[in-house]
């Protein structure tokens, strides 16, 4: 349910989507940021690091950067262990100030980010290459 929006979005807006430098996707719940992934784009790790330099210090000495990093792997977010009463105000100033600092990054950035994928490793279960999430044509009737 929670790629419709994104899915339409990105189906109903091809202009929008070929002028966009990155998108930020800070869905990790009540903790604050502590790793910034790539998504597996190769070129994370040209541009990353880079727009996490400028943010101080006291904010991201603890951000690790696993670069170009895996492809979207959480599982335990949105739980019924994902309560209010959890929330870390702190945190989240902390995590929406970053996230507005990457984006301006990004936004100022003068080489464009690249789009190509990572190599990914080989699953262990198969022997064969892992592949990479593939885009679906968004739902636009919600399911009964």
């Amino acid at each position: 349910m929670g790629l419709i929006g994104s899915g339409s979005f990105r189906e109903d807006h091809p202009e929008v989507m070929e002028g966009m430098q990155a998108a930020f996707n800070q869905d990790n719940g009540t903790w604050r940021i502590v790793e910034l992934e790539g998504q597996g784009f190769a070129d994370a790790e040209n541009h990353i690091p880079q727009w996490l330099a400028a943010v101080p210090t006291e904010m991201s000495d603890h951000i690790e950067t696993p670069l170009p990093g895996p492809e979207y792997r959480q599982y335990t977010w949105h739980t019924n262990r994902d309560t209010y009463d959890k929330i870390v105000f702190d945190d989240l100033k902390e995590n929406a100030t970053l996230a507005a600092m990457l984006a301006y990054m990004a936004s100022e950035d003068p080489v464009r980010f690249g789009r190509e994928r990572a190599e990914l490793p080989i699953n262990e279960r198969t022997g064969e290459p892992k592949e990479w999430y593939t885009c679906f044509e968004p739902r636009r009737e919600p399911r009964r």
